[in-house]
């Protein structure tokens, strides 16, 4: 019989004396002590984890009001909701602020910052399924930026009543609402479906992934809305053009900013309510061409009692006169004298105020000369308040060539000058070479001209020395000034 268990001798059970307490002797004896006489080292404290301590009641009061007080540190709705990395805090979460962080969860948008990888790719139509959405539908651009890479295939969206979803795949994407078949891709693009099947439907098809894709829109209802409200398409080729309207009818009622074709291929464009025909290369015999017009009353003045000149200039663009090598132009004027623009009294009048416009040249010359004229009108009714005239002045432009080769533009007109009633009492041709200030010749569309309007008056005393002169303040206006392309 094994005698390996602690023993307790029966005399001592006899004794039957009260206050008394069991106790492991160091032989493994157990021997009754008086409950009253325990030492601190018989009795163990909450971290103790010697066997055989005793826990007496003091350190069992402290126990149970740990377990009472429940201190434990409990995590709150802000501290799991969240995206960002934390420390460990010991915090726990409780049963409630599991279930916040669940619906938090689900009702958050669903976005993907890494691959989405199908593994293994063995089904030729292999997709990545995210199942479940709820109510969380996520936007076109978290679609976007999914970073989908499952072997060319697709990830397909899907709520569980089948409102929303999409489908990437090697040749583009498609979403849609409605019914099963609702937003699945062809090959040929980009797929909007509504409420059934090829309802409403808007194919963005393409050709090829090479260096130009072709988008067709067809005879669809409905509106395709763009960022920012404007197309840049890919640049021309001698292959391909950038944009084609194709042959079609003109809306019955004109639509604001439209460009459309009719059935003969003449395009048309609205603006202001009212719809013009875009004139073609075809259409130019029939219309005069304006290569330069301005825009602004232009004004020379003058206040002086001596002989005086002021002048008004207009800088002309490049294609005024330099549109092309050879050009047969028309230069016309709307001008405005203020000849007596106030009373001279008992003083002297001017003896003439003349009108003159010039061309200019200002980095080049016409022939050595900086300035052509073109007409003048000298006016010697100088008690005449105001007369309106008009100009023509046919001009000519050539290339000039050396040698066979051509260098310099040259302009051949006949300078005009007219009397008080505007008949022409002056006529003198001349035939000028361009040239470059340094003297090389050059051509106008690489020149910089000018026209200038002159007003200048004469007295009898030039520098009034007799002190007798009036206040001369004649005006020039030019209303418009332009030159047709004959």
């Amino acid at each position: 019989m094994s005698t390996n268990y602690n023993r307790i001798r029966v005399a001592d059970l006899e004794k039957n004396q009260p206050n008394k307490i069991l106790v492991t002797n160091e032989k493994g004896e157990l021997e009754f002590h008086d409950a009253n006489n325990l030492q601190t080292e018989k009795y163990n404290a909450l971290d103790c984890i010697t066997e055989g301590k005793a826990l007496d009641a003091r350190q069992g009061k402290v126990l149970k009001d740990m377990i009472d007080s429940n201190t434990v540190n409990l995590a709150s709705d802000p501290e799991t909701q969240i995206n960002d990395t934390v420390q460990e805090d010991k915090k726990v979460v409780s049963r409630l602020k599991l279930f916040n962080w669940w619906q938090w969860i689900k009702n958050s948008p669903l976005k993907w910052k890494n691959t989405i990888s199908a593994s293994p790719a063995t089904k030729p139509d292999e997709l990545v399924t995210l199942g479940q959405l709820n109510e969380s539908t996520p936007t076109f651009d978290e679609v976007l930026t999914a970073g989908c890479v499952a072997y060319n295939k697709g990830i397909y969206l899907d709520e569980s009543d089948n409102e929303y979803r999409s489908y990437f795949s090697s040749r583009g994407f498609s979403a849609g609402h409605g019914l099963a078949m609702a937003g699945i891709t062809s090959t040929h693009g980009i797929q909007f479906n509504t409420h059934g099947s090829f309802i409403g439907c808007t194919f963005l098809s393409e050709e090829k992934a090479t260096e130009i894709n072709k988008i067709e829109l067809p005879n669809k209802s409905g509106i395709v809305a763009l960022k920012n409200d404007f197309v840049q398409t890919a640049a021309g080729t001698t292959a391909s053009p950038p944009l084609i309207i194709p042959n079609g009818t003109l809306t019955t009622t004109p639509q604001e900013g439209a460009i459309e074709r009719d059935q003969n291929g003449i395009l048309w464009e609205t603006h202001n309510g009212e719809r013009s025909k875009l004139a073609g290369s075809n259409d130019v015999d029939k219309f005069l061409a304006v290569t330069w017009k301005s825009l602004i009353t232009q004004t020379a003045f003058l206040n002086s009692t001596i002989n005086s000149t002021d002048t008004k200039t207009v800088l002309l663009p490049a294609n005024a006169l330099g549109s092309s090598d050879y050009a047969n132009l028309l230069f016309k004027t709307f001008d405005k004298y203020h000849i007596r623009n106030s009373s001279y009294g008992t003083l002297t009048p001017p003896t003439s105020v003349t009108f003159e416009v010039f061309l200019k040249g200002n980095d080049c010359t016409f022939g050595g000369n900086q300035y052509v004229k073109l007409y003048s009108s000298k006016r010697t009714d100088i008690q005449t308040n105001q007369s309106i005239r008009n100009c023509e002045i046919a001009l000519h432009t050539n290339l000039a060539t050396i040698n066979d080769n051509p260098v310099s533009s040259s302009l051949s007109f006949s300078s005009l000058a007219y009397d008080n009633y505007g008949n022409v009492s002056e006529e003198n041709y001349s035939q000028y070479y361009l040239q470059a200030l340094n003297g090389n010749y050059i051509k106008f569309s690489n020149a910089s001209i000018s026209l200038e309007y002159r007003v200048s008056c004469e007295f009898a005393d030039p520098t009034n020395i007799k002190l007798n002169n009036a206040n001369c303040r004649s005006i020039f206006d030019n209303f418009s000034s332009l030159f047709l392309k004959l």
